[in-house]
């Protein structure tokens, strides 16, 4: 009946009918979700991260209430409640590289950039081949002047084949161009040359600066 009432638009009916459900299977962890999705739906935030909280302290062993948690959180911008929840999780699920990227994510929604590069260095350690990480890390590192450690990370993604690490690769040639620092342009270019070697069009852009 909720899921029929949810396809109407009605949403205060599918809140009445899913809370009935609760209430004949309260042990049903699956129904706390649909509820709380039918809150956001509405845009009760606060309800809807209410419902999870309490859940969570009645079946603590649903530890993916904290992730769930988190995300909504997200949702409302509410990033240093999503921070919170989503550390809380962390301290379960160390090793949650998934988890660990919505962190990191929060943080910089949150400015705070360098304590999400931290983040996404622990994910780029733990799994080299996690390339969204690299090219986040190398975005954030590009953001706060940190040109070294973003050309580590483009460079990682590249390595792991991922194509958009070529463009954070180019600004970061640009960037030492504008600054004047030619020799740490150059040694970026030729490290984007070995890295992409059959790309005519790179050659083609950046020879000149070689030559200079």
């Amino acid at each position: 009946m909720s899921e029929a009432y949810q396809k109407t638009g009605d949403n205060v009916g599918a809140l009445m009918a899913i809370e009935k459900a609760r209430q004949i299977d309260s042990a049903d962890v699956s129904l706390v979700y649909q509820q709380s999705e039918i809150h956001i739906a509405m845009e009760e935030f606060e309800a809807a991260a209410n419902l999870v909280r309490r859940s969570y302290l009645k079946n603590s062993e649903e530890t993916d209430f904290l992730t769930y948690l988190g995300d909504i959180h997200r949702l409302n911008k509410n990033f240093p409640a999503s921070i919170a929840a989503y550390r809380e999780a962390i301290a379960i699920k160390s090793r949650d590289k998934e988890l660990l990227y919505k962190l990191a994510d929060c943080l910089a929604e949150d400015q705070k950039p360098y304590l999400a590069i931290d983040v996404l260095n622990q994910i780029v350690q733990m799994d080299s081949n996690f390339t969204d990480a690299s090219i986040f890390l190398g975005n954030l590192a590009f953001e706060t002047g940190w040109l070294d450690r973003a050309e580590n990370a483009y460079l990682l993604a590249g390595r792991h084949g991922n194509k958009e690490a070529i463009y954070g690769l180019q600004n970061i040639v640009y960037e030492y161009i504008q600054k004047k620092r030619k020799t740490e342009a150059k040694q970026t270019i030729e490290k984007i040359f070995k890295l992409y070697p059959e790309n005519k069009e790179l050659k083609a852009e950046f020879s000149s600066v070689l030559e200079e």
